[in-house]
């Protein structure tokens, strides 16, 4: 994985061979004071669903949540999160709150979906209890 230091925006291409080469401008990140609750609460949400939706995904690695929980950077945390869930797939590319029955499988009796008809972690450890 490689993760970025700081936004920029390319001003000029300089080189295309054998490598690129741009002249950039870099990209300040600020948050306005009167946003700035807001955005953390908006931050905290995010990080949040993001859990969950580890949680729940039995493609994602644990510890996606743990270095997103370590994230304090609300532009970076937004940054990460839409790096990585790209990696899912959905029901054949639908928005809905549930898969339907031709894509990932559903289980009603733990609340969880997978394609290959076996739940997430957590829900596989609250049915062994």
């Amino acid at each position: 994985m490689v993760q970025g230091i700081q936004r920029f925006r390319i001003l000029q291409v300089t080189q295309y061979k054998p490598f690129l080469r741009a002249q950039v401008e870099l990209v300040r990140e600020e948050i306005p004071a009167e946003q700035e609750i807001e955005i953390r609460a908006l931050a905290q949400n995010a990080l949040g669903f993001f859990q969950r939706v580890v949680e729940l995904s039995p493609t994602l690695s644990d510890e996606l949540a743990t270095l997103a929980g370590n994230i304090q950077e609300p532009g970076r945390l937004a940054d990460f999160v839409a790096g990585t869930l790209p990696t899912l797939n959905t029901a054949s590319g639908r928005s809905s709150s549930r898969p339907s029955t031709s894509g990932p499988a559903w289980s009603a009796s733990t609340r969880c979906w997978s394609r290959t008809s076996r739940c997430s972690r957590s829900a596989a450890r609250s049915r062994a209890r």
